[in-house]
């Protein structure tokens, strides 16, 4: 073997260990997901037709990576992570990513309107909430903290209603104007968007949620009934979508149709055993999709 051929062979073996240790940290520190609720926050803008810049999608990236990683520095010591995970999550690294993460929020909070904190402290509280073990339950063993993920039935739905409030009411309040009709269609839209999201997210956690005992929806209908309602949340979604459209209650915004696709897609797709590095990077990346896909939608039709 030659020299030029054992090198090659090197080259691609540690660009190989990098890319896949570049993804791993990407996908566990919360960046892709955090980047694809910006995407969606940039998304709401166009839709809606503001020119607020790029501000609220930025405080949706930061807080996002601030709660997420809040989230995941608690769950540190869930035995179900893999060793890797555990190391990543106590990992000073994870803490520099909130400390940094949170001060950039505060930060970008205290330069908004005041409409804008109003709305985002309204996301912050549930996202705290969500995250930290705040309220107190009673159970067989006595009184203990929970975190409002806990509350039975309600994860996903909680978490969806929070990230539109977020995507939606931001760029609304940025601007200045009121939500209005064509707002309210948008709400629904990303709405279903996130729920769908965190129902698949719930489909792949399926058996660590059964092992602590939280009560989502495939654990209720089963994977399959699950992905019948989310299916048919999303059709009902684009049915409305078109009447907006039809009825001149909205512009007409074709790229809302890949992202149902997309969705469709892995529905048919995840299953509670799909490797988590692949789920993460497919779910959370087609959410991506928002803002180029509008930028396509600007560059085609103006």
């Amino acid at each position: 073997m030659g020299l030029a051929h054992r090198v090659a062979l090197l080259s691609g073996a540690w660009t190989q260990h990098f890319l896949q240790g570049a993804a791993e940290v990407v996908l566990r520190s919360s960046l892709w997901l955090a980047a694809s609720l910006g995407s969606m926050t940039l998304f709401a803008g166009h839709f809606l037709g503001l020119e607020v810049g790029a501000a609220p999608a930025v405080l949706v990236f930061a807080s996002s990576l601030f709660i997420y990683n809040l989230d995941h520095a608690a769950d540190a010591e869930n035995e179900t992570l893999s060793a890797q995970e555990r190391a990543f999550f106590r990992g000073e690294s994870l803490h520099t990513l909130i400390g940094c993460s949170g001060l950039a929020t505060a930060i970008l909070v205290l330069a908004a309107p005041p409409a804008a904190r109003l709305v985002f402290c309204s996301y912050l509280a549930v996202g705290v909430v969500y995250g930290i073990p705040l309220l107190p339950v009673r159970g067989g063993d006595g009184w203990r903290l929970a975190r409002l993920k806990e509350i039975p039935g309600s994860k996903a739905w909680i978490t969806a209603g929070a990230l539109t409030l977020a995507t939606v009411g931001l760029p609304v309040a940025y601007a200045g104007r009121g939500l209005g009709l064509d707002g309210a269609l948008l709400f629904l839209f990303l709405f279903t968007c996130a729920a769908s999201g965190a129902n698949i997210c719930d489909i792949r956690d399926l058996e660590d949620d059964r092992s602590t005992g939280v009560l989502t929806l495939p654990i209720q209908l089963g994977v399959s009934g699950a992905k019948v309602v989310l299916a048919v949340l999303n059709g009902v979604a684009l049915l409305v979508l078109i009447g907006g459209t039809l009825s001149g209650a909205s512009g007409a915004h074709p790229e809302v149709v890949p992202i149902i696709m997309g969705t469709l897609m892995i529905l048919r797709w995840v299953r509670s055993d799909t490797n988590s590095e692949l789920f993460s990077l497919v779910v959370h990346g087609t959410y991506c999709l928002f803002a180029p896909l509008a930028m396509l939608h600007l560059f085609f039709h103006g």
